[in-house]
């Protein structure tokens, strides 16, 4: 490629994973405030150089919400982590139905580091990035992987 052609950019296409436990976490963090907060950090990306937004939500088919399921639940039996396990197993070979998750806090998404470590895991296999919409972590950073460890710890 010489200097003068330009790569095809593309926006970042974002799922939303969203989770209460309990009436009172609902108070606190309910699903429509996690939501706005993902919506929020989408928006704050900026544009790609032909004016599209960089970053856009990958769609509502893309929206898992596991309403009513603790933070300490294995993933296997969480019924949106579930489907959204199986979107991107389903998805034809060498594509992927988004490219990244965003949660509104790690401890939304994960309560035990082990379970964190092992979707980070699952999501890397797939090239799937993971953010947070309220802790300035980006796993498409090393330092974003670093602190996904401590906030993990944190979050157990």
């Amino acid at each position: 490629m010489n200097e003068t052609e330009e790569v095809d950019e593309k926006p970042i296409r974002v799922a939303l994973y969203l989770r209460v436990s309990t009436e009172e976490q609902a108070e606190k963090f309910g699903l429509d405030a996690q939501k706005s907060a993902v919506e929020a950090l989408v928006k704050s990306k900026g544009k790609l150089k032909d004016g599209r937004e960089a970053v856009v939500l990958a769609g509502k088919a893309y929206e898992y919400i596991d309403d009513g399921v603790s933070g300490t639940t294995e993933l296997n039996e969480r019924p949106a982590f579930i489907r959204l396990k199986e979107d991107v197993l389903n998805a034809p070979p060498g594509q992927r139905p988004f490219d990244m998750v965003a949660v509104y806090r790690i401890d939304r998404f994960a309560r035990k580091l082990r379970i964190l470590l092992d979707v980070l895991k699952f999501f890397e296999q797939y090239r799937i990035e993971f953010t947070s919409a309220t802790e300035s972590i980006d796993t498409s950073t090393p330092f974003g992987r670093a602190m996904l460890g401590i906030m993990g710890v944190i979050a157990e």
